[in-house]
């Protein structure tokens, strides 16, 4: 997602509205753009919280990742799926930069061993609950 951070990405499709409304919100926003030290890719390990693996699921964005939790069977699945009351959907179309590649990504994250997600935009139930929904939604 390096054109992200650097206020250049490009979109296509529906995700040109999300274009639009970047363009008018970074100046107003104060966003300057970055280059960050280190760029994350999948199956990078993160020595923190008894390890973190990095888990590249595009769609959202094609830099767009999770994280895995091995020790606690946890994904944080960061925007691959939305979870609220009994369902699950993904974000909305002009949100996603390559929508062509969301279901890859939903079934990679389904292979992991996990018994919960924990999504970023969803209710407060546990992770099993979003899990379920997720497993759902692939059907």
């Amino acid at each position: 997602d390096l054109p992200h951070y650097q206020g250049s990405p490009v979109y296509h499709s529906w995700s040109k509205i999300t274009g639009v409304l970047e363009k008018i919100g970074r100046p107003t926003l104060g966003f300057k753009s970055f280059t960050p030290d280190r760029l994350l890719r999948d199956a990078d390990q993160l020595e923190i919280c008894s390890g973190i693996q990095t888990v590249h699921l595009p769609g959202h964005t094609l830099g767009h990742s999770g994280f895995y939790l091995p020790e606690y069977k946890l994904l944080l699945s960061a925007d691959l799926f939305a979870s609220y009351g009994k369902f699950a959907h993904y974000p909305p179309a002009i949100f996603n930069s390559a929508p062509q590649l969301m279901e890859g990504s939903l079934k990679k994250a389904l292979t992991l061993d996990v018994i919960g997600m924990l999504p970023n935009h969803g209710d407060i139930a546990a992770p099993a609950e979003h899990l379920g929904r997720l497993q759902n939604m692939a059907k």
